[in-house]
């Protein structure tokens, strides 16, 4: 069962910071996380100390242009033991559906890249083309129809 403390969060209309404590059957673990956003981007930085003093680092930032309903986005991981990987990511709207991309390197040279393309072909109906290539190089393509009503997670409510 984990369970969390969360301390007190600064927020300002362009910066929100905080600091969680989180309770596993591992340990504990330290999160520290500010979260800043302008005109149209957002940068995430976030420091998780475990027990035994070792790091796990997350910076990233996206970037959206509202007008042509598409989003960019850098992002890095380091692990406890210095492993890590950056990621790049794209995403579209387009006049069918959506594109999204994520090209990801990791520490040890290895890439693996994630591109997938949804084209609504009916009211209710959409077909989402998937193509992996993993780490040692093998590709993988995915074609799944998905019909019905999209549905949306409830609306968050405005910060005043």
């Amino acid at each position: 069962a984990l369970s969390a403390a969360v301390l007190p969060m600064t927020a300002s209309a362009r910066e929100r910071s905080g600091t969680a404590v989180i309770e596993t059957p591992q340990g504990t673990a330290t999160v520290e996380r500010t979260v800043t956003g302008e005109s149209g981007t957002r940068t995430v930085d976030q420091t998780t100390t475990l027990d035994d003093g070792r790091t796990i680092t997350r910076n990233g930032t996206t970037s959206c242009d509202r007008a042509a309903q598409s989003c960019t986005g850098t992002h890095t991981v380091t692990g406890p033991n210095g492993g890590g990987r950056t990621s790049e990511t794209n995403r579209a709207r387009t006049e069918t559906g959506s594109t999204f991309s994520r090209d990801t390197q990791f520490s040890d040279g290895t890439t693996r890249a994630v591109d997938r393309t949804t084209t609504r072909t009916g009211e209710d109906t959409r077909v989402i083309d998937r193509t992996v290539t993993d780490r040692t190089g093998e590709t993988r393509n995915q074609t799944a129809t998905v019909t019905g009503p999209r549905t949306r997670p409830p609306a968050r409510p405005r910060r005043r």
